[in-house]
């Protein structure tokens, strides 16, 4: 096999990002470089549908010039604070709220999601999570994943996967072996799940076993390591006795397995070159490797890959395996149609339908809807999660709804003359529930709208009404605002 067949080989296992909503130069250069066919887009990747679609066309054109085959390309279209195309593209809600509307939903929300997608040019969806958020404290899944329950959110797994084979797109459940029961931030360190086997299999499995019953394309593999089955704490990326072992030979899984990003602090420690990172990942069992902001570890990755095939740690045959998936998945997505001719409005309605299924009044109901003169306010809890991209706004959107129905903006601490409040959280600090605990002293009329994870309201639950949105876009605010305010 000449050299050019191996680089070509070694490109369809990378998968890299790009600085901009154009084909930048160095970009090009380095997919052309090293024969590069797989390019994941952030947030600042796609400014609007057409941008997105301009750019997914000239990068399709481009791999077919310099690589002979289509391009696999991929965005993480989770739904909630997890969402790349925004301005253009139906805002999709939490799966945490997705959940709690059932699985019909999460189908019909999923195909949506792959429709307009594959329509920007994006045939690979990272999604759905199927990590079951069982650790309240979880800092980065939270209300990413349906649910605490395996069963249930097992259920919503085989419905998403069924949402976006509908629609014609490539999907991908993450973050295996399950990302629920940690306490850290992959995207910073390595968590650790240290549940025994027995646990693992009944709380984290059960929805990867489900995706891959629904015939789902392609498995992530996390940066979390599982000591019960691999004592050397390595990340389930860098480790065959999960990647291989577990994903491969006990779930059965035969399709492409690839990794969250390879410059995310739960793996960039663990070798100081970033080539044998990338060639530990392989060696592993995983298939594309995810190198998608810098451009010299993407080089550090081809050189050490090419290195460990010339030295025979890689076979070719192995390569050939992995590039053989790649191409397998990429062949199932639905070619793109021509930009537009989305009904957007239907998509709005269907979403608006499984909001309002799924937002719930948990405690309280009694003390709804609120009465007389309604002071509201809003506690944010901060910055976001390394999985979240940052949002500037120029006014809180709950306040602005609520205030838009007649209640009177108070801030945090501020005295008003008010008969009731009405008080928006994201994710609560203690010192925050112990504000709150206060405020629902001083009044009968209450009601707390939680807008992210509900868990740390669990104390509150007696004293106060408490609707759980679990999501903070508008359709959300709306459908717990109605809840509160007793309409429809």
């Amino acid at each position: 096999m000449i050299e050019r067949d191996v680089r070509w080989l070694v490109g369809q296992c990378l998968m890299i990002g790009l600085p901009g909503p154009e084909l930048d130069y160095e970009s090009s250069a380095l997919i052309a470089r090293h024969l590069i066919n797989n390019v994941i887009l952030f947030r600042h990747n796609a400014p609007d549908p057409v941008s997105t679609r301009r750019l997914t066309d000239e990068l399709q054109s481009f791999a077919k010039v310099e690589t002979g085959v289509p391009m696999l390309i991929a965005a993480d279209q989770e739904g909630g604070r997890v969402q790349r195309l925004v301005n253009g593209a139906t805002r999709l809600p939490s799966a945490m709220l997705m959940g709690r509307a059932g699985p019909g939903h999460v189908r019909a929300v999923a195909e949506i999601a792959g429709r307009e997608l594959l329509a920007s040019g994006v045939n690979m969806v990272l999604a759905p999570v199927a990590d079951v958020n069982n650790n309240p404290l979880n800092p980065v899944i939270g209300v990413r994943s349906f649910g605490e329950d395996p069963v249930a959110v097992a259920a919503c797994v085989t419905a998403a996967v069924e949402g976006y084979h509908s629609a014609g797109i490539v999907c991908c459940a993450k973050h295996f072996p399950g990302h629920g029961d940690t306490e850290a931030d992959s995207h910073l360190l390595m968590p650790t799940v240290a549940a025994p086997t027995t646990v693992i299999e009944r709380r984290e499995l059960p929805p990867f076993e489900a995706a891959i019953a629904a015939g789902v394309d392609a498995v992530m593999t996390g940066h979390l390591s599982m000591p019960a089955i691999d004592d050397s704490r390595r990340p389930a990326t860098l480790s065959t006795p999960l990647t291989t072992g577990l994903l491969r030979r006990r779930l059965g899984f035969e399709g492409l397995v690839c990794t969250d990003s390879m410059e995310m602090g739960g793996v960039v420690h663990h070798h100081p070159d970033f080539g044998e990172v990338a060639v530990r990942a392989f060696e592993a069992g995983n298939d594309l490797i995810a190198v998608p902001h810098s451009v010299a570890r993407c080089e550090a990755a081809v050189t050490g890959i090419l290195e460990a095939v010339a030295a025979g740690r890689i076979t070719l045959d192995r390569l050939r395996l992995s590039a053989t998936r790649v191409a397998a998945a990429r062949d199932r997505a639905r070619v793109p149609k021509e930009a537009g001719g989305l009904d957007l409005a239907h998509h709005a309605e269907t979403v608006e339908r499984a909001v309002r299924a799924g937002v719930r009044v948990t405690s309280r109901p009694d003390l709804l809807p609120l009465r007389g003169r309604i002071g509201v306010t809003s506690y944010d809890s901060g910055g976001a999660t390394g999985a979240e991209e940052a949002r500037q706004r120029d006014d809180d959107p709950f306040v602005a709804a609520a205030a838009r129905r007649g209640a009177i903006s108070r801030r945090p601490g501020e005295t008003l003359a008010v008969d009731s409040l009405l008080i928006g959280v994201h994710r609560p600090s203690p010192g925050q529930i112990t504000l709150l605990e206060g405020l629902a002293r001083e009044r009968a009329g209450m009601a707390v709208v939680c807008l992210r994870e509900p868990y740390a309201l669990a104390g509150l639950r007696d004293k106060v009404a408490v609707v759980e949105a679990c999501d903070d876009g508008p359709f959300a605010i709306e459908a717990a605002l109605d809840r509160v305010l007793g309409v429809g």
